[in-house]
């Protein structure tokens, strides 16, 4: 794409009121997978979001029926424009945890129970098939837990978008911008005709915040012949017991499918660290090594700024290497061509006066974020 085409507002220009941009996006063969769009601007992503899927131009390495997305977004009881206004406000408004947690753009928030607008997401499938749910994590703030009761048998195949080596797993957590694809077998006839059920629950939780949602969504049995089951209101009581712990799954468990030519740790040429912080001056925000970046600056992007000044405008590596590898001048990470990059991104405790222990904040990467990296690894 253009460097004026829509992107981070640290790299270029965001689309203007009224304009628009063209975009012609031509996907290689290693492109298909699991995506989503959203936006940008203020708080929009939480609303102005959906999955984008690029299929595969030969037959896909695992066989399947058919396929599902289930995207996953919060929901708020107030506008974006308030929570922007309150996250952005000097002193700080907090917008309050999430209402609750919708598939696919449906669900039922705290307080809601008794809305007859407010629907549960219903999930319909064929007995004796294998499905490819593919799983979106499209939240703003919320780490989620999912499973599907009776059905415990999950192997992830394909994680943001790249195919993986086949991994079992009997429930599944995804974070903001992370997306999961698994195989799913539904029961057999005898099976369902031996529990005498045709809908089952798919219950969602989120972790590691200060209060938790619980949401449920109907996993439902289409017999051929049969008169569709009527979903049932949402139990009292869970059915499943969800595990409270987030840092142990998947850890170092996932192996592309195809060799990717990934770096091993001999290879690496050098380390860079990123402590991540929050704190509080007025409003809150987040720090990189003690710097941080806010789009209130009103400066040019970084690649049109390159694009208009040529070298002028590069970050500075000696510069960078002299200050804990970050140009103070240019504020932007630096890396020469060829090197292999070790980037290591260290969570740490708040610095918000009486928040305490750790918040999240998902690290997204996108090719020319860093000029001539090789490779892009983290430990959170």
């Amino acid at each position: 794409m253009a460097i004026f085409s829509d992107g981070t507002p640290v790299s270029q220009w965001p689309i203007a009121p009224k304009h628009y941009f063209d975009y012609e996006i031509l996907p290689g063969e290693s492109d298909a997978g699991t995506s989503f769009y959203h936006s940008h601007v203020g708080f929009q992503a939480v609303t102005a979001n959906g999955a984008h899927i690029v299929e595969d131009v030969r037959s896909p390495p695992y066989h399947y029926d058919g396929e599902r997305v289930l995207q996953l977004t919060d929901y708020f009881n107030k506008t974006d424009s308030v929570i922007e206004q309150g996250l952005t406000s000097n002193p700080f408004v907090w917008s309050g945890e999430t209402n609750g947690l919708l598939i696919n753009g449906v669900g039922v928030g705290i307080g809601k129970q008794n809305d007859s607008s407010c629907k549960l997401p219903v999930v319909d499938v064929l007995p004796g098939k294998i499905y490819r749910m593919r799983i979106i994590g499209a939240t703003a703030l919320s780490h989620v837990s999912m499973a599907f009761e009776s059905h415990e048998n999950l192997t992830i195949i394909a994680a943001d978008a790249r195919y993986t080596q086949p991994h079992n797993v009997s429930h599944v957590q995804v974070g903001s911008g992370q997306r999961f694809d698994i195989l799913f077998k539904t029961k057999t006839i005898d099976e369902l005709k031996g529990s005498n059920r045709t809908h089952f629950w798919i219950q969602f939780e989120t972790r590691d915040r200060p209060s938790l949602y619980r949401g449920y969504a109907s996993l439902r049995y289409t017999i051929p012949g049969a008169k569709r089951a009527i979903t049932p209101p949402a139990p009292s009581t869970p059915p499943l017991s969800l595990p409270n712990t987030t840092y142990s799954w998947l850890e170092y468990s996932l192996q592309p499918l195809i060799p990717n030519n990934f770096p091993t740790a001999a290879e690496v040429t050098r380390r860079v660290t990123m402590t991540v912080q929050q704190f509080q001056n007025g409003s809150i925000y987040w720090s990189q090594s003690g710097s941080n970046w806010t789009d209130t600056q009103t400066r040019t992007p970084m690649l049109i700024d390159i694009y208009k000044r040529g070298d002028a405008a590069m970050p500075n590596h000696t510069r960078a290497l002299q200050n804990n590898n970050w140009d103070p001048i240019t504020k932007f990470w630096s890396a020469e061509i060829g090197q292999v990059l070790e980037m290591i991104i260290q969570n740490t405790g708040s610095l918000v006066k009486n928040a305490g222990g750790l918040d999240i904040h998902p690290f997204p990467c996108a090719r020319g974020a860093f000029l001539g990296y090789r490779v892009w690894e983290w430990d959170v």
